[in-house]
């Protein structure tokens, strides 16, 4: 999973979810980057769209065992791939927030 997010291979990466949808949640990395973080991190905007689009929010909102500024703030980095806007808009959209 580490890889396709990496590298925004959305194609790889949706057999690996939609064979185990618990595969969201692992923790990838040994300071606990999921895939949506490691996806946001490297600026792979499909892949953080369409993660977001099938977790829960409580799988958006998954904290790092360690926080890194390089990995958890990368889609803020990338403004014109918009990672956050597309996690968050997600995130709203399944809480039934108006306006995303």
């Amino acid at each position: 999973m580490y890889m396709p997010a990496f590298l925004n291979k959305w194609v790889e990466m949706v057999f690996i979810v939609k064979e185990d949808p618990n595969s969201v949640r692992i923790p990838l990395t040994e300071s606990g980057d999921t895939a949506l973080h490691v996806a946001a991190g490297a600026g792979s905007t499909t892949c953080v769209e369409e993660l977001a689009k099938l977790m829960s929010p409580e799988d958006v909102l998954i904290k790092k065992l360690r926080w890194d500024a390089s990995s958890s703030l990368g889609c803020f980095i990338f403004p014109s791939q918009n990672c956050a806007t597309s996690m968050l808009s997600a995130s709203a959209r399944q809480n039934g927030l108006r306006g995303y």
